[in-house]
């Protein structure tokens, strides 16, 4: 099947031994490996569609021991075929017959015959095959309805949650649309989420949660509740707000007013819920996005009137605030102040300012004396988002309650868990506080709140407080870890002059303890992040005077921002089974710690060089050499951003290092030449647009900053000011400049898809318009990026990289600015176009300036009409160009001046 030319019999004699009564497991075990690479050569469409009704045929006759071996070869076949052969009647494979025979196969019998083990399998396929090809299963509601029954219970239950969640993501203009039984299926799906948060199987003991000082254990993830708060988040998420909402919030409203009603025996309904609430907080902050009438169907949970976006979110902290403060049980109250927390972080900065005055005062009391120890966590946990958020001005007049709730979370004797998150939000206090606009006032607060915590902060950063926490030292090092993040981050606020010693106090325990192999504890092992957060505030609060400790630190941070530890090697410990059996050698498994920890790591690079500059350049060619591989290869999208965002301020220090030395920078250039060769394979292969832009954003900025010959963060606005250092190297700037293109091409592409999409597609709603919406926003942002790092090119090599710009950008700049293209595609070329006009003829001689004159005559029509930004970007541009061309101007001056004039006098005259 691999061959050039498959063997002319192969087909006829595979399809005659899958007609037989009983076909062969030999037959169906070749079909299953076979199909695919047959049904993908074009020349075989006609095996496609005769194979799939033998198939069909064949799962439906088959005995219960052979119909999955015959599911699996039509599943491979329905993958295998492109998405148009599945379209209207299926006639690429068949005929619809051919899917609703796998779907019986693989979903109905063994539902039917009570086959756990077939279900499970087949459960397993029809998820890959709803996210592979999801309008597959376009008319088939019987998939979706068949998946919510086995919601309820029972060893195939996560599987179903899956498929449904799978079908939702994969086509949602389909399900929003779709019925089962009678109901929209957005409302049979919030049922069956809001039922699974209901279940008893995740082991929660009321009783013991009012006296329980340690963090709850860790819920199974396929119990009711991991599964239905998941499930509740990414449907939201797929179907839209407007389509959800409506239905999953009147069930929460029943829930809580039953639970009022009769508290004690209904403590499930309660914290089911605030649960519930937890995920869709953000959901309701969605709604912004949507259309009048569609927020208007959305109802309120415990107030009446209009449903305002104001009035929405009062009506949330209204709705779950007696549960913090006054329900019986513990568990519930932890649970409404998680909801409320996640509320603050979701709608926040909004939420803060208009319920600051019932929040507050609630948050304080009860992180200062709520009696059940988890439930008092959960206090200082929503403390923490809520001053995450908060302007000084908001806070201020809650500033003393707050400072004395969250120092006596911190005191002696006071739970461990309690305390990791007291102190925690300490953190979260002095940032607020540190938005005060009066710079007096702000020292001043600062220095107080730091001379209320830091004595206790003291002995748990030196880790005092392990011996009497033997029993939990993986707590007693979380609390830690948190405390030495503390100290920096209000010391840092409090000042260098009140900091200074315990600051070296702190780096002495970090590289004492946390990195040196010898003396670290393998309980802070876990930690390091946490630990590697507080030496960077440090650094920030010392500035040039943390050089002399980056010795000590940058060797743990590379270490920890190579990923060395992420891969380890399989122990008994992350198998699935209690007695390991399932253990086998050679098999490696990710740290999701590590992860966390490699990004910290990478921030806090950028953040030591961005603070020491010249003091960092020893180091930067090792720290080059771990992250910018990163850039491209980092398994997580945050990875791959943090390690672009860094680079330019690792190019940059050894250009100031450079000029301290008394140089022109040149030293730069290799750095800068390593960098681009990552970022550059990194923008031809990233298929995420957010680590896209952030890689497309570092380009510019190291070019900028390698380059520049004066030290400062204003923008570089002559050639003259800069090195042209990639002049005559092996990236010259028209290779920057073709990559650059390339990625504007794709994102064009891009939105070309989405408008053929939107055409086409038969269930395509408002949803979907206002999701392509956002997704065009998304392209707006990267092209912007693109525009800006074309421009530091320009302005770093003047007449230089004009020459790259003339066998692509020029044309398709001339092609985006013509009227009948969009508003953003003409702003755009406009924004790009001055950069040409003013820093790509920097330099140039007649020639250059004359091939350069037509596009002042563009600029001149671009500021003819349209949206204010981009004609007064092209107003710009025109006086650009009467400066930068001189006498090649003059074919147009008349006409400009006479443009000028008209713009002038349609302007009021306030503003003229």
């Amino acid at each position: 099947a691999a061959a050039d030319e498959p063997w002319p019999e192969l087909a006829p004699a595979l399809l005659q031994a899958l007609a037989a009564p009983e076909p062969p497991v030999a037959a169906l075990e070749a079909a299953a490996a076979l199909v695919p690479a047959l049904a993908a050569r074009e020349q075989w469409v006609v095996f496609s569609a005769q194979c799939g009704p033998v198939l069909a045929s064949a799962c439906a006759r088959a005995s219960s021991k052979i119909r999955p071996r015959c599911a699996r070869a039509l599943g491979a076949l329905l993958e295998a075929v492109p998405e148009s052969a599945l379209e209207g009647d299926a006639a690429g494979v068949g005929g619809v017959g051919v899917v609703d025979a796998y779907v019986a196969a693989e979903l109905s019998a063994p539902l039917r015959d009570g086959d756990e083990d077939a279900l499970r399998e087949g459960l397993g396929r029809l998820v890959e095959l709803a996210e592979e090809r999801p309008r597959l299963f376009r008319d088939r509601r019987n998939v979706a309805t068949d998946a919510l029954r086995l919601w309820t219970d029972g060893p195939c239950r996560a599987l179903a949650v899956e498929l449904v969640v799978a079908l939702a993501e994969g086509a949602p203009a389909t399900w929003r649309k779709a019925e089962i039984e009678g109901r929209p299926f957005a409302a049979a799906a919030a049922d069956a989420c809001l039922e699974l948060l209901l279940r008893d199987d995740d082991g929660a003991d009321p009783s013991e949660w009012e006296v329980a000082g340690a963090a709850p254990p860790d819920e199974p993830q396929d119990c009711g509740r991991e599964l239905g708060q998941e499930s509740l988040d990414r449907l939201c998420r797929a179907l839209g707000p407007a389509s959800f909402l409506p239905r999953a919030l009147e069930v929460v409203s029943i829930l809580l007013r039953d639970a009022a009603q009769d508290p004690v025996p209904r403590w499930r309904r309660a914290r089911a819920g605030c649960d519930a609430l937890a995920q869709l907080a953000e959901h309701v902050g969605d709604l912004t996005n949507c259309p009048t009438k569609s927020r208007a169907a959305v109802p309120l949970l415990c107030s009446t009137g209009k449903a305002s976006m104001k009035q929405r979110r009062r009506d949330f902290v209204g709705a779950l605030l007696p549960f913090a403060t006054r329900y019986p049980a513990g568990v519930v109250r932890a649970a409404a102040w998680d909801a409320l927390g996640q509320a603050c972080a979701d709608l926040g900065p909004r939420i803060q300012d208009e319920c600051a005055s019932s929040l507050l005062p609630a948050l304080c009391a009860s992180a200062e004396r709520d009696a059940a120890p988890r439930a008092r966590a959960a206090a200082c946990r929503a403390s923490l988002c809520f001053l995450d958020c908060c302007t000084f001005s908001t806070l201020e007049p809650y500033l003393g309650d707050a400072v004395r709730a969250l120092a006596s979370a911190m005191a002696d004797g006071v739970s461990n868990h309690v305390r990791e998150h007291a102190v925690a939000a300490a953190a979260a206090l002095a940032v607020s506080c540190s938005t005060c606009s009066d710079a007096a006032k702000r020292a001043a607060v600062c220095r107080e709140l730091y001379g209320v915590v830091a004595g206790p902060l003291r002995p748990l950063a030196a880790g005092a407080h392990y011996a009497s926490n033997k029993g939990d030292l993986r707590a007693a090092a979380a609390l830690r870890a948190r405390a030495l993040l503390c100290l920096a981050i209000t010391g840092s606020e409090a000042g260098r002059d009140v900091f200074g010693d315990d600051a070296r106090a702190l780096l002495d325990i970090v590289t004492r303890d946390y990195f040196d192999e010898a003396r670290r504890r393998p309980e802070d092992d876990a930690e390091r992040a946490g630990a590697l957060k507080s030496v960077v505030r440090v650094a920030t609060c010392l500035g040039a005077d943390f050089a002399p400790f980056l010795d000590r630190v940058v060797a743990p941070l590379l270490q920890a921002a190579r990923g060395d530890r992420i891969l380890v090697e399989r122990s008994a410990d992350d198998s699935e089974d209690d007695d390991g059996d399932d253990l086998q050698p050679g098999e490696f498994v990710v740290r999701t710690e590590a992860l966390e920890e490699q990004a910290q790591a990478c921030q806090l690079v950028c953040a030591l060089a961005e603070a020491t500059m010249g003091g960092y350049a020893p180091y930067a060619e090792a720290s080059l050499a771990a992250l910018a591989p990163l850039c491209g290869s980092a398994i997580t999208s945050d990875v791959r951003c943090v390690a672009a965002a860094a680079l330019p301020a690792l190019t940059g220090c050894v250009r100031v290092a450079d000029r301290e030395r008394g140089g022109r920078g040149q030293a730069a250039l290799g750095p800068l030449l390593f960098a681009l060769d990552a970022l550059l394979e990194a923008i031809a292969e990233e298929a995420e647009q957010e680590p896209l832009e952030a890689v497309v954003q570092a380009l510019g900025a190291c070019v900028e900053a390698a380059c520049r010959i004066e030290q400062g963060d204003e923008r570089v606005t002559r050639a003259d000011q800069c090195a042209p250092l990639l002049e005559g190297s092996r990236l010259p700037p028209e290779a920057l400049c073709r990559a650059l293109h390339a990625c504007l091409a794709a994102t064009l592409q891009r939105r070309a898809v989405r408008a053929a999409e939107a055409t086409l597609d038969a269930d395509y709603d408002d949803e979907q318009c206002r999701a392509d919406a956002q997704a065009g926003d998304a392209d707006g942002s990267l092209l912007f990026h693109v525009g800006e790092a074309v421009g530091s090119v320009l302005r770093t090599h003047g007449v230089r990289a004009l020459s790259g710009l003339h066998a692509e950008w020029l044309p398709r700049l001339t092609h985006m600015a013509d009227p009948r293209c969009v508003e953003n595609d003409r702003r755009f070329a406009t924004f790009v176009l001055c950069d040409v006009v003013e820093y790509g003829t920097q330099g140039g001689d007649a020639p250059v300036l004359a091939a350069a004159a037509p596009l002042a005559q563009l600029l001149l029509d671009l500021a003819a009409d349209g949206g204010s930004a981009r004609r007064q970007a092209a107003v710009y541009g025109v006086g650009a160009s009467a400066k930068a061309l001189g006498p090649h101007f003059e074919p147009v001056r008349n006409t400009a001046v006479a443009s000028l004039l008209r713009a002038m006098g349609a302007r009021a005259a306030s503003t003229a």
